[in-house]
């Protein structure tokens, strides 16, 4: 932040203003001219954001005298709302304007809000809670007489700034003190469930003859409550955009209110006349004549539920053109991950269950964002308006539609760079029905998305697009009515007949669900339907195969899914047919953070279905841990597909540079691989049901008799389980194992009985240490979450044990190896050197291991013995290493490398 240059740009639009404005009342108070003249300026001279440019600010259009003046954009996403009023106001006192930003902001979800008339600006933060409207300002700045701190607040707002701090944004510092009001989607989302619950038990009460015990009965009595709150949530979003300049809904709860002994009913009355006048928009069939038009409910409830819509009390009330329909979208997925439970009086259950079965996992609007832009932009950018009609856009899995939703929103936007003016209704309109297309399990969610969509294109006198042909109820994966049913069963071929015909679509785009408990008859139909199977039925690895066969020749896929196809051994023939057919463009490991209610690693992939000679990967990987809030500014990370195509068993690891791989193909050509060196058994598997002599029972995998803290009789061995192994040592373990033929998989005692190495085989691959491992005397018992490895010569194990523990291979090994599960398989071809009895590696790793059984030994830890201790063995530890660098003569360059990897 240049302060001393924003103050010379500032100074000269101050002088504009004193010059030309601040004696001229009528200009004073023009708030367009005011805006172009100076708040525009500032904006561009001072801020740094481009006004010209659409994709980066943005005039709202005026309706109902209730859309704020400008938002600011980065790659797609609001960042903060700039509000203009005449400068006539005195904004520091205007509790009138102060609400109105504020309402804009928390309805817009956004954590800023500058109101301004040029001389004044407040900054208000719309999301922290507040008595009144001023506690919500969290800076006032003349800009007459700005001081250097004053003009430090303003300039958080400058672009280059305000992209590059992100959340380390120096306003934010400004909110550490506040309360943070509940958001708006987290308000609606309590909202409507509460209004399900209230209307669900009224109707039960007042409508005797439905059937509320019947499970399918239930569910088209919950089904016709849903489509109850859609229309009323449809006609406030048409009253806030101005459509109905009359705010019909507030009328009628204003009515009922002052004339509240008017005749019972009529207040459901009205509001059955009102979904009739929308009956008569043309094209709509949200109104259509449906059982929940014969409900019969009281107007006390009616009145709550239009009370908390329209004129809450103690809140912002709701602005539904300014609520984005992507939060509508998040709110509406999350209203269908829950259940109502309990038949006398209904409450609302959130169904993990049924969100687990089905994979529903909403996904954040900065992934739908990069998926979008690298997917729909990418392709149509440039084209005409006619070719952008000819586009075929589908999410198979669509959800409430945020992917298709973007979608829509980037066609209308390259669409009008192409006409070089705004769309008329009848375009968009065009633009929806000829390229937008979504399939889903959830008859609701499907619902959803044409609701949101209708929200979206809200014109009454234009009529609403009918979705039916495009946005589908049904099966993605299943077109068999025998095994999906005959409503689910989707043919692809049938049901999106021309496109297909034609190739099929030109870009698929999603967050297909994953988790999926499928029941024994689809697993059967997917064993005889799909390659990718394998006998492992993960949903998004069908998706994957489905997507690859309905996309024509050049399409762009991009998707969100769980990264572990990049190394799981069941999963090499998905990242051969990937690698071999498709040409990746982007390929992002996402931190584990990235979805609020699912622990799972995630990636991007975008690719296309063309070969693209020697093509390389833009590649980016983020740490496990990292928290992220967008995906702008990547320094990708060039990769050959085909080194990942040629690497052993294809393994996808996106922490490799050239340099890596140049550096693990020269450690690959030792003479000599593990196996050569020792044999590898995993250990002893305890209990299992059925197994064992005699065969082992419930009962007793479950009260475990065989393992002890003591050594109940001779059959009892010293017992070490994984946990207890750490590098060069082992935890003090006082647990035994009864040893014979009762245990499951007892394997044979003469493994147990020698001194060897043991290493974890259940290892977390985001550890920055994969191979952890150690040597320990015969006698003891191990489990199978142990591999034993016995050395072939006695002489060699603290030379194996060494280069095993070694940074080297641990950046061999993590290269190619990324499964929670460390294999044998994964072990026997390391790569090894030539034996050498010069080395000194067995004598220091003698050295370390007596170090750590005497740390062990130490009672009081951080003490001085113990400090020095431990140094000794990091220091002994750093020269094992430098001993295996010269075993496979690697370059101080080289080593570098391997130390890099090793952080």
């Amino acid at each position: 932040m240049d302060i001393v240059a924003a103050r010379q740009a500032l100074q000269k639009l101050v002088d504009e203003y004193n010059k030309k404005f601040k004696d001229d009342k009528s200009l004073l108070s023009n708030e367009k001219q005011i805006c172009a003249s100076l708040i525009l300026p500032l904006v561009e001279a001072v801020l740094h954001w481009n006004t010209k440019d659409v994709s980066e600010f943005r005039l709202e259009e005026q309706r109902a005298g209730k859309r704020p003046d400008y938002l600011v954009y980065y790659q797609g996403m609001t960042q903060f709302i700039v509000e203009a009023k005449a400068a006539t106001k005195d904004l520091f006192e205007d509790e009138a304007a102060l609400t109105q930003a504020l309402e804009y902001g928390y309805n817009a979800d956004k954590e800023f809000v500058i109101l301004t008339n040029f001389r004044q600006i407040v900054i208000l933060a719309p999301k922290i809670q507040y008595r009144n409207v001023h506690e919500a300002a969290i800076a006032r700045i003349n800009l007459l007489t700005v001081s250097d701190d004053d003009l430090k607040t303003l300039l958080c707002f400058e672009r280059e700034y305000w992209i590059s701090a992100a959340k380390d944004n120096l306003l934010y510092s400004k909110l550490v003190h506040h309360k943070k009001s509940v958001p708006v989607d987290d308000r609606l989302l309590d909202d409507m469930k509460n209004w399900r619950e209230m209307l669900l038990t009224n109707i039960q009460k007042k409508n005797l003859k439905l059937n509320f015990d019947d499970e399918q009965d239930f569910a088209e009595i919950e089904k016709e409550v849903q489509k109850i709150i859609d229309r009323l949530v449809f006609i406030c979003c048409c009253e806030d955009k101005g459509i109905h300049h009359e705010p019909t809904l507030k009328r009628l709860l204003n009515e009922k209110q002052t004339r509240y002994s008017m005749t019972l009913g009529w207040l459901l009355e009205s509001i059955h006349g009102l979904f009739a006048k929308y009956r008569k928009v043309p094209d709509s069939d949200l109104f259509d004549m449906s059982p929940a038009d014969k409900y019969i409910i009281e107007d006390t409830k009616l009145m709550d539920l239009l009370t908390d819509l329209r004129e809450p009390k103690g809140r912002p009330a709701y602005n539904f053109d300014e609520i984005d329909e992507d939060i509508l979208g998040k709110v509406y997925e999350n209203f269908i991950g829950h259940v109502q439970t309990g038949k006398k009086r209904f409450k609302e259950k959130e169904d993990i269950g049924k969100r687990k079965k089905e994979g529903i996992y909403y996904t954040p609007k900065y992934i739908v964002e990069y998926i979008v832009n690298n997917t729909v932009r990418d392709y149509i950018k440039g084209k005409s308006f006619e070719e952008i009609l000819k586009v075929k856009i589908l999410d198979p899995a669509c959800g409430s539609g945020s992917f298709l939703l973007r979608a829509f929103n980037v066609l209308i936007e390259e669409a009008a760079k192409a006409l070089k003016r705004p769309l008329e209704y009848a375009e968009k309109k065009d633009l929806l029905l000829n390229c937008i297309y979504g399939v889903d399990l959830d008859e609701r969610a499907v619902e959803i998305t044409k609701l949101t969509f209708s929200l979206k294109l809200a014109q009454i006198s234009e009529g609403l697009p009918v979705l039916a042909d495009n946005i589908r109820h049904g099966n993605s994966l299943i077109d068999d009515k025998e095994v999906a049913g005959d409503y689910l069963a989707f043919k692809w071929e049938d049901e999106f007949k021309e496109i297909m015909t034609g190739g099929g679509f030109n870009i698929v785009i999603g967050n297909p669900p994953y988790g999926v408990a499928f029941k024994l008859e689809e697993k059967k139909y997917f064993e005889l339907h799909y390659s990718y199977v394998k006998s492992v039925y993960e949903s998004y690895r069908l998706f994957l195969e489905r997507v690859a066969a309905l996309v024509k020749e050049e399409s762009l896929v991009g998707l969100i899914i769980p990264n572990t196809w990049f190394y799981l051994t069941n999963a090499q023939h998905i990242r051969v047919e990937l690698l071999s057919k498709f040409s990746i463009l982007k390929l992002i490991n996402l931190p584990q953070s990235v979805f609020e209610d699912a622990t799972v690693d995630t990636c991007i992939i975008i690719f296309t279905k063309k070969i693209i000679n020697n093509n390389q990967i833009g590649a980016y990987f983020f740490p496990h841990k990292d928290k992220i809030n967008n995906l702008s500014n990547l320094n990708y990370v060039a990769v050959k597909q085909k080194d990942l195509l040629d690497s052993p068993g294809s393994v996808i690891n996106l922490k490799l540079n050239v340099d890596d791989v140049q550096l693990i193909a020269k450690i690959k050509k030792q003479p000599v691989v593990l196996n050569d060196y020792v044999e590898i058994i995993t250990g002893i598997k305890p209990y299992q049901v059925g197994k064992g002599n005699p065969s082992q029972t419930k009962r007793i995998v479950d009260e475990k008799p065989f393992t002890a803290l003591t050594k109940l009789d001779q059959t009892f061995k010293p017992w070490l389980t994984g946990k207890f192994i750490y590098r060069y040592g082992v935890s003090k373990n006082k647990e035994y194992i009864s040893y014979g033929k009762w245990l499951a998989e007892p394997k044979t005692p003469n493994i147990f009985e020698r001194d060897r190495i043991v290493l974890q085989q259940i290892r977390n691959p985001s550890l920055p240490r994969r191979i952890v491992a150690t040597f320990i005397r015969g006698g003891i018992y191990t489990n199978n979450g142990i591999h034993n490895l016995l050395p072939k010569d006695k002489v060699k194990t603290f030379w194996i044990l060494g280069i095993l523990n070694s940074k080297l291979m641990n950046f061999y090994f993590s290269a190619h190896y990324n499964d929670v599960n460390i294999k044998p398989s994964n072990l026997y071809n390391l790569p090894y050197p030539i034996y050498s009895s010069e080395s000194k590696i067995s004598e220091l790793v003698g050295r370390i291991l007596e170090l750590n059984e005497k740390l062990k030994n130490i009672k009081e830890k951080n003490t001085d013995e113990s400090n020095k201790i431990q140094n000794e063995i990091q220091k002994i530890d750093g020269m094992i290493d430098n001993e295996v660098f010269k075993l496979f003569n690697l370059s101080d360059t080289e080593i570098n490398i391997v130390q890099q990897n090793n952080v």
